[in-house]
This record gives structure tokens, sequence and C-alpha cells, in this order.
């Protein structure tokens, strides 16, 4: 089931487009509201299926050579990189798409699950968190890791969106479902306005600017819900609510008013 945020941020509706392919949960999205990728998840069974989204409608691009689900993705549909999962075992695998097929590249320094992931391309990604709890994150240069500042607040099934040097970071589960919002600055995190209401398994508009973000979905901690919040650089303000309340779901998109949902 997929659904996209018209281009108004007043109104903040949303209006449902075309299905995807295979449904799925805890996949990894990456792109742009009229250029996305979504790969692999649990349909069940944990699949390495992928798809592109071209604004109209999904299509079936080349396996993950890896399938896996509880793992995120960074940049865009023709330059992206997933790293971690469960495989089903915690793997810290990781795989680079150029826009046609997916390629084994350096595996992510720790095997993780639910790793946060944010980035323009998969020459300039950054990763952060994951399950087992941690508050690490690491920048990827296209071959190799390199330690970033670590989270104020170690966790697990963020959102994310922004580049590495300007990137954000979206609740998630520490020890409980957390509200905490923090910003990148390339070197360190520092802690911004907290999200409205507190969830994990959420999803964010991911080629965002770390000023113009909407989060959506997510697992609050009494259910599912479709909560839409806008994040203007300052604060988080609730807008209209998904047509399907779900977690585990995928999200892509460009800014507060521009935003794909799908699977869950």
């Amino acid at each position: 089931y997929a659904q996209a945020l018209a281009d108004n941020p007043y109104a903040g509706s949303w209006s449902s487009v075309a299905n995807m392919n295979t449904a799925s949960d805890n996949l990894a999205s990456m792109g742009t509201t009229t250029a996305a990728l979504a790969s692999g998840g649990n349909a069940p069974p944990i699949t390495n299926k992928s798809e592109e989204w071209d604004g109209s409608s999904w299509t079936e691009g080349n396996n993950l050579n890896t399938a896996r689900s509880h793992f995120h993705g960074a940049g865009v549909q023709t330059s992206a990189i997933v790293v971690g999962g469960e495989a089903p075992s915690v793997t810290n695998a990781a795989e680079e798409y150029d826009g046609t097929s997916y390629t084994t590249v350096t595996a992510y320094p720790t095997s993780k699950a639910s790793i946060g992931a944010l980035g323009a391309t998969n020459t300039a990604a950054l990763f952060m968190g994951g399950s087992p709890t941690t508050a690490e994150s690491f920048e990827y240069d296209g071959t190799n890791y390199t330690e970033g500042g670590d989270l104020n607040t170690g966790r697990a099934d963020m959102a994310a969106a922004g580049t590495q040097t300007a990137g954000i970071a979206i609740g998630g589960y520490s020890t409980a479902k957390v509200a905490v919002v923090e910003q990148y600055n390339g070197s360190s995190w520092t802690e911004v306005g907290d999200l409205n209401t507190a969830r994990n398994g959420l999803a964010a508009s991911h080629q965002s600017s770390y000023t113009s973000v909407l989060a959506f979905g997510g697992s609050s901690p009494t259910a599912a819900v479709g909560l839409t919040e806008s994040w203007d650089g300052s604060s988080w303000t609730e807008v209209a609510d998904l047509a399907t309340a779900r977690y585990d779901l995928g999200g892509s998109g460009n800014s507060n008013s521009s935003a794909l949902a799908f699977a869950g």
C-alpha cells in the first residue's frame, strides 16, 4: 500500500498511489518522492527482492545478494547502499546499488540490525545506532567506514534524513520507544526538538534537507499509528495522518511537503 503526500505544506494531505508488487515490512527504502528504491524485507519469508518507483508505478529490479529484513538504506535510486539487518541471523553484509544491480562491498564494522541510515549517495552515507542497542555512528565514503560522533541516545529502528554533513535521526527504540531527535553536523550529534509522539518503526522523507523533513507512521507505545509530523528546523507539527496506520514501513521524499510511504 503506497501513498504520496501532495506538494502542499498547508493541506499536508496523503493520496493513494499504485501498490508495490510485493507486500513486505522491515525493508530498506531510499530515494525521492518520484524515484524511490525499496529492497528486501519480510514478505514473509525474508526476501531479496527490490522494486523501483518512477512516480506512477513500481517495477521489479535486480535482487539483493543477501536476502534480509530489519535494515535501512542510504542514497538514491541510482546510487544507494544498504547495511546490516537480519538474514535471518544478524549480519554486517553491505551492498551498493548503481541503478541496475546490487554489488557486495566492504562489510559494516559490526553486525547490527535496524541501523539508521541517511545520505545523498552511496559514496557519502551515514549510519547510526542499531540493535543490539548502540550509540555509534559511521561515515561511509564508497570504500571505507570512519567512526563519527556517537548519538546522545543510543537506539535502533529510527527514521533518518539529510546528508552526511547535515543529517537528522528521528525517534526509535532505546530501552523504550523514544521521541528523541538529533541533528548531525559532520562530526557530532546535537539534540533538537522531540517528536510529539514517541515511536519506532517510522519512516521519513529521506532526501530532505534536515530543516524540512516529514516523519510518518510507526509503532507508538500503544499501537501502530498513521501519525505524520512535519519538521521546519525548529519544531514538529502534526499534519494529516496516513490513511493506513502502520509501522516498519518504507519512506522516501524530498521535503516536509513531498514524500512517499510504502509497505509496512
